[in-house]
């Protein structure tokens, strides 16, 4: 958990120190903790970075899996962890056993706008026959982006009432 928040906000240094430990490591669980930790920088550039070791034919994919979903139960997936599983998902897939890759459009289910829903709609409305839990995993992503971007869409006013309220008292203090 440390590691984790650690890398969070992190340096690029942090991730390659973290990087190289784990590949030098014999220890089965630093090393699946490192990879949840280099699993949740929150800087998009090394976010993808760390993603990368789901490609890694030196990475036990069953581990980096794994870490995977321990860092998006932790810290939810952003929008760079869909993008990059659509960008790599034939080479992902390829790694993993036949029906893995059936539950991966839950790595999208914090997106929260309509323009989300329709791209992870299209990505997965084409793969749900080939894998036995993708045409409900979908539904479920689907519902849980509806429902963030009604929750978007009723508090907007709230929102930026506030912001407009928190803005004149800052003014006024000053």
């Amino acid at each position: 958990l440390a590691l984790a928040k650690l890398a969070s906000r992190g340096p690029a240094t942090l991730l390659d120190a973290m990087q190289d430990e784990m590949r030098k490591t014999a220890n089965r669980l630093d090393r699946r903790n490192l990879l949840i930790a280099l699993f949740s920088f929150a800087d998009p550039a090394l976010a993808r970075r760390g993603l990368s070791l789901l490609l890694d034919p030196q990475v036990d994919i069953r581990d980096a899996m794994t870490a995977l979903g321990s860092a998006a139960a932790r810290t939810p997936p952003t929008r760079v962890t869909h993008a990059f599983i659509a960008e790599h998902f034939d080479a992902l897939a390829a790694r993993v056993d036949a029906d893995a890759p059936g539950g991966w459009s839950g790595y999208a289910e914090t997106l929260c706008s309509a323009a989300d829903r329709a791209s992870v709609e299209a990505f997965w409305q084409p793969r749900i026959g080939i894998y036995a839990t993708a045409e409900r995993n979908l539904a479920q992503t689907l519902e849980a982006i509806d429902a963030c971007t009604r929750l978007r869409e009723r508090e907007r006013g709230n929102v930026a009432a506030l912001l407009a309220v928190t803005g004149s008292s800052a003014a006024r203090s000053q």
